[in-house]
């Protein structure tokens, strides 16, 4: 047995240092309106099964932020809550 090679463990660190160097790498390319992201979960449920994917870097767009022309006032209306079932799963991780 080599321990180098089958004990994930030690390479967790190297890991996460490359992550962040992708991320800040990729950060500097997007174009204007994008961000990357380290450690976003996504939730994936079809009506038969559900899972998780743990992406090392993801990429999203900025939302826009409205242009205000002035004072105004408005009146914010509340969606009902919404309510998930809560799936029982086991997951380690580290993040930074």
């Amino acid at each position: 047995m080599n321990p180098y090679r089958e004990d994930p463990q030690p390479w967790v660190g190297v890991h996460h240092r490359s992550v962040t160097y992708l991320t800040d790498t990729l950060a500097r390319s997007l174009p204007e309106g994008y961000i990357a992201h380290i450690g976003e979960r996504v939730y994936v449920e079809t009506p038969d099964t559900w899972r998780i994917i743990a992406p090392d870097v993801t990429v999203s767009r900025l939302p826009s932020l409205p242009v205000s022309g002035g004072a105004s006032a408005g009146v914010g209306v509340a969606e009902p809550p919404l309510k998930i079932e809560v799936q029982p799963f086991r997951m380690r991780g580290v993040f930074v």
